[in-house]
């Protein structure tokens, strides 16, 4: 159990994002936090039953593939975040410009039960002020069940 402020809290506190905002009424809620060991950024999530992929009777019980990629896309964002931070002593967003996403792409590698705690992971691989490049992990019991390949560039100014 994490006792700190998570990621999220810290960056956007008032944060609307289906994924990650605290402040979002009816979204996903996720927190993130910097690992003990080092710079990778883990979550711990648990669904309901309306993050279910019920698209048939034989699916009902399975997370949803676009639930998947919103947790990775956000806990990916959250380590760009965190190397900002690390990097230029600074909250992007609250304290300056924030990243969005370039592009991101997810690689399905086993079913996702609804009732099984997800464990995330992510870290990035390279980044100066102008992009960055990140890299996640679901995983259920210690099985990586999905994996992230994101992209990142700085927000546009108004």
């Amino acid at each position: 159990m994490h006792h700190e402020p998570s990621i999220q809290d810290r960056f956007a506190p008032h944060g609307l994002c289906f994924g990650c905002g605290p402040n979002s009424d009816g979204g996903l809620h996720l927190r993130s936090y910097v690992a003990p060991a080092g710079d990778i950024v883990v979550a711990r999530w648990r669904p309901e039953p309306q993050h279910s992929n019920a698209a048939s009777p034989d699916a009902r019980g399975v997370l949803n593939g676009g639930v998947i990629g919103t947790l990775l896309d956000c806990h990916t964002a959250a380590a760009v975040i965190y190397q900002t931070w690390k990097r230029d002593g600074r909250w992007p967003y609250l304290e300056g410009p924030g990243w969005v996403t370039a592009s991101y792409s997810i690689r399905f590698r086993r079913p996702v039960p609804l009732e099984a705690t997800v464990d995330l992971r992510a870290w990035v691989e390279d980044m100066d002020e102008r992009s960055a490049r990140a890299r996640g992990e679901l995983l259920v019991d210690g099985e990586v069940c999905s994996t992230c390949e994101s992209d990142w560039r700085p927000m546009p100014s108004a």
